[in-house]
């Protein structure tokens, strides 16, 4: 029968967070679906409809606590092996784009995190701090905590709670799609809201750009004169550093860069949701992405500070453009989000107004967070450092140069000017999709589905996870 050792040591492996611990990345891969029956719900559609026997079940403390992690987990320092100086000729450097070396479990460009994840469910709405937002005290303790596996543990010595219920927005159109009426963020479900602040990335995107080495030059492609956006005192011809001769080939517009910088946005939160929904199928859970991009309503709800922004104003319509719309009625105010604060505690400040002045006052406080002595990221040789001799290597690292940080500010500033936000096109705080995790049914998989549909980690996942809850 074995020793006592042996048989606990098998016990353990076919708990829950021993299973986890052993699954296979491939098997995970090969078997992740959405899985969007849980219990509790009730489907109506026709030959597909069917109405669970039994009552939702929440997801254990442990389990969310993995799901968590999976999704924004801090893990350790990132190695930033990059050319700070151009040592190697012309155009070889511009180390600088990185933001932080603290790295999560899932990647983010020049590790910026622009992700701040709100996980929602029956007990309460709580966030998990970005790696930048952690204490440099707690950063080795808690990745320690998540290398043991202690997944719980740390999720809620991180977790911070912003609300004592179930955060909820309206369930119609156009808030929540026809199709997820039925079942997105039901009772007993586990919601993950991933909430970008795309400003700093946008800056330390715009710092390359407008440096000395990529040295591009930006149009107003929303202004019929195609003018440049204010930067046309850098161009190479007037003196400047930039190329805003067409035939270099480093000429761009608004439009053009905003869309890169939401794509990239876009796809650091699916990397986000692409591993809690690797992990849900590690632990024998349901759940399944989807939309959740309205223009404010999960940031409305969560609680964040909103500014209303008239649909003129989104439209750019001008002054005659704006006294029409008004004249017919149709220049409605829409509600945007700037940012969060929750108990005298700001949670997420976009470099943007209203947390700064001005756009020159958001952007020397981004350099700031880089190069200020003793404190910026760059001058800190104190805080969380992959380096063996920090000092040495940061003392290497150039500032950035003060026609560079002019040509930032002029450009941020003519944005503000012309559009009244930063960024131009969209507002600072974005999300595009969420992933809900929650419990199947296996019954509605039996009934319409051929063997397959969901695996034995599935079928056998309350006795791994919930040994002492009774079944029906």
């Amino acid at each position: 029968m074995g020793t006592t050792d042996e048989r606990a040591a098998t016990a353990t492996r076919s708990s829950g967070p021993g299973v986890a611990a052993s699954f296979p990345l491939i098997d995970a891969l090969t078997r992740r679906r959405s899985r969007r029956f849980a219990l509790g719900n009730n489907l109506q559609g026709g030959a597909f409809s069917f109405e669970s026997q039994s009552p939702p079940v929440p997801l254990s403390l442990d389990e969310e606590a993995i799901l968590a992690f999976a999704g924004s987990g801090v893990t350790g320092r990132v190695n930033g092996e990059l050319p700070y100086r151009p040592d190697a000729g012309p155009e070889t450097g511009g180390g600088q784009i990185m933001m932080s070396m603290v790295g999560r479990t899932s990647s983010s460009a020049d590790a910026v995190a622009t992700v701040t994840l709100f996980i929602n469910n029956d007990d309460g709405t709580f966030i998990i701090p970005r790696p930048q937002d952690l204490p440099d005290e707690e950063f080795d303790a808690l990745v320690a905590l998540g290398r043991q596996r202690r997944f719980t543990e740390m999720y809620e010595r991180t977790r911070v709670r912003v609300a004592d219920r179930r955060t909820e927005i309206p369930r119609a159109v156009p808030y929540t799609p026809p199709f997820n009426k039925w079942s997105s963020n039901l009772p007993g479900s586990t919601f993950f809201i991933p909430m970008t602040d795309v400003t700093a990335l946008y800056l330390t995107i715009l710092f390359a750009a407008l440096g000395e080495e990529f040295a591009y030059f930006f149009h107003d492609d929303g202004d019929w004169l195609t003018r440049a956006a204010g930067i046309a005192r850098f161009g190479k011809s007037k003196g400047g550093h930039l190329h805003d001769d067409v035939h270099d080939g480093r000429v761009g517009t608004i439009r053009e860069i905003e869309t890169y910088l939401l794509e990239i946005c876009g796809f650091e939160q699916g990397l986000m949701i692409q591993n809690i929904a690797l992990a849900t199928e590690t632990l024998g859970l349901g759940g399944f992405p989807h939309y959740g991009a309205h223009r404010f309503g999960w940031p409305q709800a969560l609680g964040f500070k909103m500014r209303d922004r008239t649909f003129a104003e989104i439209l750019h319509k001008g002054f005659f453009g704006t006294l029409l719309m008004r004249l017919l009625d149709k220049n409605v105010a829409i509600p945007q989000a700037v940012g969060l604060e929750h108990d005298g505690r700001v949670l997420v400040k976009p470099y943007t107004t209203p947390w700064y002045p001005s756009m020159e006052a958001a952007v020397r406080a981004f350099v700031a967070d880089k190069f200020a002595p003793g404190t910026g990221f760059f001058r800190d040789t104190t805080g969380p450092s992959p380096y063996r001799d920090p000092a040495l290597i940061q003392s290497a690292i150039p500032e950035y140069t003060e026609a560079n940080i002019e040509a930032v500010i002029a450009y941020c500033n003519y944005v503000m000017k012309h559009y009244g936000q930063f960024p131009a096109t969209v507002g600072p705080i974005r999300t595009l999709m969420v992933f809900q995790a929650h419990h199947i049914d296996t019954a509605f998989y039996d009934r319409f589905y051929r063997e397959g549909a969901y695996s034995d980690d599935h079928a056998n996942h309350f006795e791994a996870w919930h040994p002492d809850m009774p079944r029906t």
